[in-house]
């Protein structure tokens, strides 16, 4: 007989059987079957903790430093425009904006700024000094011999004159060429010096040409004279990178103007101003002037050379063509002599078909067809703009069978002066001409053609050659 409490245990097992209870095997039951449980893992053993490292103590901060304040940028700089480059014929290399010849550029020798310096030359690119022995002087680029040297006797371009030899710096003759005659020191032409006309010592009269032996009128000449002188349609334009620096001589033909400068002589075109092509890239024209009416241009020239700063003799007159080539050389019937010596300016006034060459008191009138030279004792030129050369530049005018020429005062006024009273008056009146020393005319475009450098109203620039309108008449 079980006891009571084995009963009730079975009762309760059987409670539990019909509800459907699961025991715990049952929760590990899968549809594979029963799996074992997996035991569970024994405990990692404790890792021993390192210990502690001491402290580092804080390093202490350094201070801020002031903060130092912006700077302002510097104001912006305003570079020079660039300057333009010129197109140099050969054998002419651009320095800057001008066109230098670097195997003779005395300025830039070999190189572009390469200057030789007082008392030297540049040959082949190379700077060679010119150390005069002792008892010469520096001429030029030549040493000479001041106590006997007849081109240069007593001092530099002092030329003694036809039959004339030079002795102790003074001019002396031992015996005169065949049709001159000795006057003082110098052989002279009886027949058309004005101030030995006929005699020694016997001067025509202020405004007198000596013809065959006698004091005369003056030859007749074209009627010519300037109107105005006129500031509309202008056009002006840079020659530097052409020419050089200033120097002076202009003249102008119909389609060319001309303009010389220290480097050489320019040739624009006369309505554009645009450089024309040149055949003679080393012509350099000191005694350059026009002669309109044959539309022609000359220079004076010394046995054909055109002359230069240092030549004294004047016997010929040579054509130029507009690509620099010299033509005809036309001979000249009375040899004239420039005085060097005294530092007095020429000046150089070109008419229709003439010129007159004047220095100090005396003149001589270049007629072109056929080719005369008239001798006159005339009033000096009165106070004139100068250029950087031995003369100044204007126009011829023939008034009532009276010469007049035409040039520049100063830097408002250009004025006409009569060479038998001296008489002075005003052509025209400007704001600002700038240093223009040199001016021409050509009637056939109604124009006048100037040079100056720096600023005028014309043109601000280095060097500037440009035109205006004219006006022109027979009288004024």
């Amino acid at each position: 007989m079980h006891s009571p409490r084995v009963l009730l245990l079975v009762a309760l097992a059987a409670v539990s059987t019909a509800c459907g209870a699961r025991t715990v095997a049952d929760d590990y039951r899968t549809d594979a079957g029963d799996v074992p449980p997996t035991p569970d893992a024994p405990p990692s053993p404790d890792v021993p903790v390192a210990p502690d490292r001491p402290v580092t103590p804080d390093v202490p901060v350094a201070p801020d430093r002031p903060v130092t304040p912006d700077v302002p940028p510097p104001p912006d700089v305003t570079l020079p425009p660039d300057v333009p480059q010129p197109d140099c014929p050969t054998p002419f290399r651009a320095c800057g904006d001008v066109c230098a010849d670097l195997d003779n550029d005395p300025s830039n020798c070999g190189g572009c700024g390469v200057s030789c310096g007082f008392g030297a030359r540049c040959l082949r690119g190379r700077c060679l000094a010119i150390s005069c022995g002792r008892g010469l002087t520096l001429c030029g680029d030549s040493c000479v011999d001041l106590t006997t040297d007849a081109a240069n006797c007593g001092a530099c371009g002092r030329f003694c004159g036809p039959g004339a030899r030079c002795a102790g710096g003074t001019c002396a003759i031992d015996a005169c060429e065949p049709g001159t005659t000795r006057c003082g020191a110098t052989c002279v032409n009886l027949t058309s010096d004005a101030a030995n006309c006929g005699a020694c010592g016997v001067a025509c009269p202020s405004g007198f040409a000596c013809q065959s032996g006698r004091c005369a009128a003056i030859p007749a000449a074209t009627p010519f004279a300037v109107r105005s002188l006129g500031v509309s349609n202008c056009l002006a334009t840079e020659h530097n990178m052409i020419t050089g620096d200033d120097r002076g001589g202009i003249a102008v033909r119909d389609g060319a103007v001309f303009y010389t400068g220290d480097t050489r002589t320019g040739a624009f075109q006369s309505d554009t101003l645009s450089p024309l092509p040149t055949e003679n890239p080393m012509a350099r024209y000191d005694g350059l002037f026009g002669a309109f009416r044959l539309n022609q241009v000359f220079s004076l020239a010394s046995n054909g050379t055109p002359l230069n700063e240092l030549t004294s003799i004047v016997d010929t007159v040579v054509t130029v063509d507009a690509a620099l080539n010299l033509g005809a050389r036309i001979a000249l019937p009375t040899t004239i002599f420039l005085d060097r010596a005294t530092g007095r300016e020429a000046g150089i006034f070109a008419g229709p078909d003439r010129v007159i060459v004047t220095q100090g008191t005396r003149a001589w009138i270049f007629g072109n067809v056929p080719p005369t030279v008239t001798a006159l004792t005339i009033a000096p030129i009165a106070a004139h703009q100068s250029c950087e050369s031995w003369a100044f530049w204007g126009v011829a005018e023939n008034v009532d069978g009276t010469p007049w020429v035409d040039y520049v005062r100063d830097a408002q006024t250009v004025v006409r002066q009569n060479l038998v009273t001296g008489e002075v008056r005003e052509l025209a009146r400007f704001t600002n001409l700038s240093d223009m020393c040199s001016f021409a005319v050509l009637p056939s475009r109604n124009r006048w053609y100037f040079h100056h450098e720096g600023v005028s109203q014309f043109r601000s620039g280095d060097e500037t050659v440009g035109y205006c309108d004219a006006s022109f008449s027979t009288t004024f």
